[in-house]
């Protein structure tokens, strides 16, 4: 598989780049992915999903009527290269929402930090989190990451009962 790879060291906390892509829906993302996923594909990232106690995005995601309204980033074909980084369940890259203002627009990006020192020829990695929620899917995905804290699965199946 194809990953991103560090040339050059980079120090715990330093700004690495921008995930960018097109900013949609999450329901329209949703529905690409359904697409993607048949081709083997993946370059959707949730821009927005705050927990409850994130008041401050709730408060700016409250545009659409006065409810939440998710967006999603889709980097298929106006992403960068930020795109390729690879999934680990021990990564050395970690995301931030990053929303801005300017006059009556809202900007949404995605920013990548160094967890921790980056040495150079090291593959960036991040956690997908794929593994946090059952998905619509019909078996579960194993994890390849081969990291000491592997959780074992990228991405799980939803269960469902039988009568």
């Amino acid at each position: 598989m194809w990953g991103l790879i560090a040339m050059e060291e980079m120090p715990a906390g330093a700004f690495l780049m921008e995930y960018l892509g097109e900013i949609v829906s999450k329901k329209h993302g949703d529905m690409r992915g359904t697409y993607y996923d048949a081709n083997g594909l993946s370059y959707l990232f949730d821009l927005n999903d705050p927990s409850e106690e994130d008041e401050k995005e709730q408060t700016i995601q409250k545009v659409y009527n006065n409810e939440f309204f998710p967006l999603c980033l889709d980097s298929m074909f106006y992403g960068n290269e930020a795109r390729f980084i690879n999934h680990s369940c021990d990564p050395n890259v970690l995301s931030f929402n990053l929303t801005g203002q300017v006059d009556s627009n809202v900007y949404h990006s995605i920013g990548l930090f160094a967890t921790r020192k980056i040495m150079p020829g090291e593959e960036l990695t991040i956690d997908y989190q794929w593994d946090k929620n059952d998905l619509t899917i019909s078996q579960d995905v194993p994890c390849l990451c081969g990291s000491v804290k592997c959780r074992g699965f990228l991405m799980r199946a939803k269960k469902v009962k039988k009568p």
